[in-house]
């Protein structure tokens, strides 16, 4: 999905958020997973990016009891947070709702196999050849 984002230049899936050290997709342990997204802001702005995450997952959908599957964003600063943190509180009076999604600080990022890597992209290939 980030791909096809003009000013994307790279994803990674991966875990973060947990304190189990190297985690992997059968030992996740209290990780979440995560997508990290690499942009050149002079193309794609975060706030886009953002809008464009909302979008695509709104914040209001229930969480599953899995810390794996949690939805969340991780942001890098002070500046990410308050936009974030911001953007979810107008979403929250618009449909006068509580957001489920978590805000977080970012924390270490492991990357997860290669087989989870562009995973709908292999998918498709494989099934459509």
């Amino acid at each position: 999905m980030f791909r096809s984002f003009k000013g994307v230049t790279d994803t990674v899936v991966g875990y973060t958020g947990g304190t189990t050290p190297w985690p992997t997709y059968s030992s996740i342990g209290d990780h979440t997973e995560a997508i990290r997204v690499e942009f050149d802001p002079t193309l794609i702005s975060y706030a886009e990016l953002v809008r464009k995450v909302l979008e695509k997952s709104p914040p209001f959908m229930p969480q599953g009891r899995s810390q794996q599957y949690q939805s969340a964003i991780w942001y890098h600063s002070e500046a990410q947070e308050s936009f974030v943190k911001n953007k979810i509180q107008a979403l929250e009076e618009k449909r006068n709702k509580k957001a489920t999604i978590r805000i977080e600080p970012a924390d270490k990022f492991y990357r997860a196999e290669e087989y989870h890597q562009q995973y709908l992209a292999k998918m498709s290939r494989k099934r459509f050849g």
